[in-house]
């Protein structure tokens, strides 16, 4: 009883929710990922400024503002490039 469960209702239930399970993780670690490097950052341009080396802050300052933009854009490739692999794949699975 348990095996025909897990055929017929539990391993068909993952396959379809699994691609959006791995695309929100993935999604999440480079949020996680791009916060910690902005954060970064942010506390070198304060320890710049703290030590009165303004070109170095600037810097920092541009780096953080590069970062948080390339880490956007790699999260929404990423969310939105496997939300479309994922109804691709589902619609595979429904035609076959």
């Amino acid at each position: 009883a348990m095996a025909s469960i897990w055929e017929n209702v539990l391993k068909p239930a993952w396959d379809a929710i699994a691609p959006f399970v791995k695309v929100t993780f993935e999604a999440t670690v480079l949020v996680i990922e791009t916060a910690v490097r902005v954060i970064t950052g942010i506390f070198n341009a304060v320890s710049d400024l703290l030590r009165g080396d303004f070109a170095g802050a600037w810097e920092d300052a541009k780096g953080v503002v590069t970062t948080a933009v390339n880490g956007i854009g790699e999260i929404v490739n990423t969310v939105f490039g496997g939300l479309v692999e994922s109804v691709k794949q589902i619609g595979a699975d429904v035609i076959t």
